[in-house]
């Protein structure tokens, strides 16, 4: 049976709000191409061929996540079962990992890097981690038991050898590079519960991760886990802060906020997430909390969350919708370095009122230019940029105050100048 999925606010064509056949929460999304694609839900899972236009609902289980190779075989989770198609979802099948349903508490992740690998992770009743695995497309699974803390939630794998685990409240990450057999502890994250973790590549990974004061921090890593030296720090965002990388540079992420009043924003980096733009600041009329990101390419793209509320892009959302609740700033600003003072990374957003000529740098007490962070023609939007305290030679700068000076010649002519001060702590 077939549902129409319909709009609940306008759009011009950027990013669009609707509604899908279901009121319960949507818990994650995967296309397969432009077309074919599906949604799980607490509803059940949702599956559409015409880009979202209809929706059929294919199976009422409440369903958590879900994994695609194709337009014909993907898997869902619900909490304690998994379950795969491989006719586009006319049937489901429940897969046997030869342990009683009823002895795990939670199904927390399953990825596959292709139509023969995969893992799933979760935790059981007794609070022991599970780590399923199979090499021939789920007609066998091998089932080991990490000892690397409790609550296994995610799992990344990048292909057959190498992947990442983390947990509800490890302040690390963990990687194997033989399959799952044995695994090793990056403890550099530094932060409480990880929310989101994706990985592209052996060496390039990002984690979103609930920090402390209501914050949301979201890490970059480029040696495969051993240090994460980028930072960006999302104020109250409630544990509700999920991203997605479709390639190396081009990323998106969707936070539900309480500052200014409860909204959601969408940002987008196209540097890998060296910096953000805020592509969009949104003030819903209903209940919305993001809970899954999903970008098939650098143009389409959809966000799930709470009410059966669905966000799409076919355009990588380039310009926001253009409405009374778009966001634009009201003035150039450049705000408070955060955290300040700083041991590794530290973070500048700047707003522009219009487009312009950028200038963000940092300097010495002495009024020596030690680092060029921004120096380039900006869109008028928030931005993001970090410094990692080195020089623009790459050395690392001892500790001492250091002074962020932004210059801004908009088009109209209107220029604007302010300054910073940033702590440095060795």
């Amino acid at each position: 049976m077939f549902f129409l999925l319909f709009a609940v606010s306008a759009s011009n064509g950027q990013w669009t709000v609707k509604q899908l056949p279901t009121t319960e929460r949507l818990t994650d999304i995967f296309f397969a191409d432009t077309l074919s694609g599906w949604i799980t839900s607490f509803g059940g899972t949702f599956h559409t061929t015409d880009g979202g236009i209809r929706w059929a609902l294919q199976d009422s289980s409440a369903t958590w996540h879900i994994v695609g190779i194709s337009s014909e075989q993907c898997w869902v989770t619900t909490r304690r079962v998994v379950k795969r198609t491989t006719d586009g979802g006319s049937t489901w099948n429940e897969i046997s990992l030869n342990i009683p349903s009823d002895s795990i508490d939670f199904i927390g992740s399953i990825c596959f890097v292709d139509t023969l690998r995969g893992w799933i992770a979760g935790y059981s009743r007794s609070a022991e981690n599970f780590l399923f695995r199979t090499t021939d497309g789920g007609r066998s699974w091998s089932m080991t038991r990490p000892s690397i803390g409790s609550g296994l939630y995610l799992c990344s794998f990048v292909d057959h050898e190498v992947g990442w685990l983390a947990g509800l409240e490890w302040n690390a990450v963990f990687q194997t590079s033989d399959g799952g057999n044995t695994w090793r502890r990056f403890d550099s994250v530094y932060t409480l519960q990880i929310i989101n973790m994706q990985f592209l590549t052996r060496s390039l990974g990002w984690i979103s991760a609930d920090g402390s004061g209501a914050v949301t921090i979201v890490r970059k890593t480029t040696n495969g886990g051993h240090t994460w030296d980028r930072q960006f720090i999302f104020d109250c965002s409630d544990l509700t802060t999920f991203f997605h990388f479709p390639d190396t540079l081009n990323g998106w992420l969707a936070q539900f906020t309480c500052i200014h009043g409860d909204h959601l924003e969408i940002w987008h980096t196209s540097t890998g997430g060296d910096n953000w733009e805020k592509q969009w600041e949104y003030y819903p009329d209903f209940y919305f909390r993001p809970r899954r990101v999903f970008f098939l390419d650098a143009k389409h793209g959809w966000i799930v969350g709470e009410n059966g509320i669905a966000f799409s892009t076919i355009n990588g959302g380039v310009t926001s919708l253009n409405d009374e609740r778009s966001f634009m700033p009201q003035a150039y600003k450049l705000f408070q370095n955060y955290p300040n003072p700083f041991n590794s990374t530290t973070m500048f957003r700047y707003d522009l009122t219009e487009r312009g000529m950028v200038q963000l740098a940092v300097y010495d007490l002495l009024g020596r230019l030690v680092k060029s962070l921004v120096s380039q023609v900006d869109e008028n939007g928030e931005k993001i940029v970090s410094w990692d305290g080195r020089n623009n030679t790459g050395d690392e700068l001892p500790s001492g105050i250091y002074i962020c000076r932004m210059r801004v010649e908009g088009i109209g002519g209107k220029r604007f100048e302010s300054t910073r001060k940033a702590v440095l702590l060795r």
